[in-house]
């Protein structure tokens, strides 16, 4: 009997590595505290289990993310890009989320997809313990299947990846709202 072919790749990835200046963007891409951040419309943290490790703990990120949220900057992500903010404080030092209405994984769905005891970090854990009003859709059958997109002034946060979309055309909703002012 014969070993089955498994497909490693997408068209995407295909469609990626044939195109040179992609790749190298990503290979060069800037140190975020290279970059003026002012210069963007939107402050995006992704998601993703290597979030836990990294974002939380990134000086440059809760610098760059303090600052943002003091200029009134939409800021957003999805799933474990939350921890990009619990660090990042308010003008009065509080937690940037303390009081906010904010999504992103949670405890159970770590859980379900069988990463609670590997991951450093739970975002639903770490926005509750610095005051942030956690929110989440739990399902019937499975948690994985289930999104929620939270919405608070100019935060616009994700639950899963399954948010990504609908999180995205939020923030670009109300960035368009502001343009038209």
């Amino acid at each position: 009997m014969g070993v089955a072919s498994v497909k490693l790749y997408t068209s995407w990835d295909v469609r990626f590595y044939k195109d040179a200046a992609a790749v190298a963007q990503t290979v060069n891409s800037p140190n975020l505290s290279s970059l003026d951040l002012t210069a963007y419309d939107i402050l995006w943290v992704g998601g993703g289990w290597g979030a836990a490790w990294d974002l939380a703990g990134s000086p440059a990120l809760i610098n760059r993310a303090t600052d943002r949220y003091a200029q009134g900057a939409l800021m957003g992500s999805v799933c474990h890009g939350a921890l990009g903010f619990v660090n990042a404080t308010k003008a009065d030092g509080t937690p940037l989320v303390h009081g906010l209405n904010i999504s992103a994984v949670s405890n159970r769905q770590l859980e379900e997809l069988g990463i609670a005891d590997l991951t450093p970090m739970h975002p639903e854990t770490e926005l509750e313990r610095r005051g942030a009003i956690y929110q989440c859709k739990h399902g019937a059958i499975s948690d994985l299947t289930e999104s929620l997109t939270v919405v608070d002034g100019a935060m616009v946060i994700g639950q899963n990846q399954n948010s990504a979309c609908e999180t995205a055309q939020r923030l670009l909703d109300q960035l368009a709202k502001r343009q038209a002012r």
